[in-house]
């Protein structure tokens, strides 16, 4: 960095008591300038919902905000018709100016912190033919076909923001697999109906991609490890169990919206699709998740 750009930023640091505790939230797509000239080099463009530090005065047609410059800091200038409409609220708080001059507490953003809760999972599969060896001196494996069901389980999860816009979820869960189908058990050719009761330890992440800082929409991709610890199967009421415990990977994409229920209390609605990708064949997935979730 030069070094007048070092002593203009201690100037700008210094002068305005409110400047850094003020940012300003764009409400649209702005240019930002060098210098308070539309003639002058554009050093960056900010999308609707980026925030940064910004001057407690207006000089002119301008404001004067710090803008950040491949990973540097720099003055940067922005026209203050750009920004009409945008807010301008005290820095790591939640409280706002509005263009009226009045101040006014915001709801509280669930993605700005770090949160922890629990969730209630409603679980479908969807598993097509395949064989599986069991644990069983008289019949040494299993055809099944057209397998599918639903299982209600728990999941812990904590969420953390990465950037203005990126959160990442890691949770643990104790999974439900239960699946019921048709089947034979070789060398017997008759099909009866089967019930395969699994459960799986599983540690997962998801990313959480939001349309802008202040969102409450976010969607993201995610994967699984799911090793379980029972494979149960149940045909004319004897029950036999898989030979090997398999180690299950899924992977998802899901869809949330996080709502604000009281205080720094969140419930967190969402929907994810994915797959058991190394299910013999892969299992189909899909969720519907309910989170209650804490703030800090």
């Amino acid at each position: 960095m030069k070094l007048q750009h070092v002593i203009l930023l201690g100037i700008f640091f210094i002068t305005g008591s409110l400047w850094a505790a003020q940012e300003l939230v764009f409400r649209k797509q702005t240019q930002v300038y060098s210098k308070p000239n539309i003639k002058s080099d554009s050093l960056t463009v900010y999308e609707r919902g980026d925030r940064v530090p910004v001057s407690n005065e207006n000089y002119g047609a301008w404001k004067k905000i710090i803008a950040e410059v491949d990973g540097k800091k720099q003055i940067g200038w922005v026209l203050v018709r750009d920004i009409k409409g945008a807010r301008i609220q005290e820095k790591d708080t939640e409280k706002v100016t509005t263009s009226s001059g009045k101040r006014k507490k915001l709801e509280p953003v669930y993605r700005k912190k770090i949160g922890v809760g629990v969730a209630g999972v409603l679980s479908y599969y969807k598993q097509g033919s395949g064989s599986v060896d069991l644990n069983n001196t008289v019949t040494t494996s299993l055809n099944f076909s057209d397998l599918d069901g639903t299982g209600v389980y728990f999941s812990i999860f904590g969420d953390m923001p990465l950037t203005s816009k990126l959160n990442l979820r890691g949770y643990f869960s104790m999974r439900n697999l239960e699946r019921s189908g048709t089947g034979t058990f070789p060398p017997d050719t008759q099909s009866r109906s089967i019930n395969i009761d699994q459960t799986a330890l599983s540690l997962g992440s998801t990313l959480k991609f939001y349309s802008h800082t202040d969102g409450n929409s976010w969607w993201g991709p995610g994967v699984e490890l799911a090793m379980t610890d029972k494979s149960d199967v149940t045909a004319s009421n004897a029950t036999t169990t898989f030979k090997d415990d398999p180690l299950y990977i899924f992977i998802h994409l899901a869809l949330g919206y996080d709502i604000r229920f009281f205080s720094n209390v969140f419930i967190l609605p969402e929907f994810r699709i994915g797959a058991a990708v190394n299910g013999d064949p892969f299992i189909l997935n899909a969720e519907i998740l309910i989170p209650i979730a804490y703030r800090f």
